[in-house]
């Protein structure tokens, strides 16, 4: 049986998606519309506000749901941790919570 070890912090960007991340979750396609629509929001509150509504309805619904996600880790912080591991060459690897880490990285943890 392996050695557990709790990280509390690490800065999203240092976290890469496993290998073995869930096929489409989140899409790329997903990530990518969220990040295109907080640009041309100015900022993720933009977007998810009542101004925002119009670039907001314009997103599909899994980017919908992924720019929600990435609001409420910005306003509450990750309430549910990643699961995180240490790869064979030393960096950090998501093992769960692929979403919520997509959604931290657009939020700008």
């Amino acid at each position: 049986e392996g050695e557990r070890v709790v990280v509390e912090h690490v800065p999203a960007a240092a976290v890469r998606p496993s290998p073995f991340q869930p096929k489409g979750r989140p899409s790329v396609a997903a990530v990518e519309a969220v990040r295109r629509a907080i640009v041309e929001a100015g900022s993720l509150a933009a977007l998810t506000s009542p101004e925002g509504a119009t670039l907001f309805a314009r997103l599909a619904p899994d980017a919908a749901r992924l720019a929600e996600l990435a609001f409420d880790v910005a306003e509450h912080g990750m309430r549910i941790p990643i699961e995180i591991r240490v790869a064979d060459d030393g960096s950090l690897e998501c093992l769960s919570g692929h979403r919520r880490l997509a959604a931290a990285k657009l939020a700008g943890m």
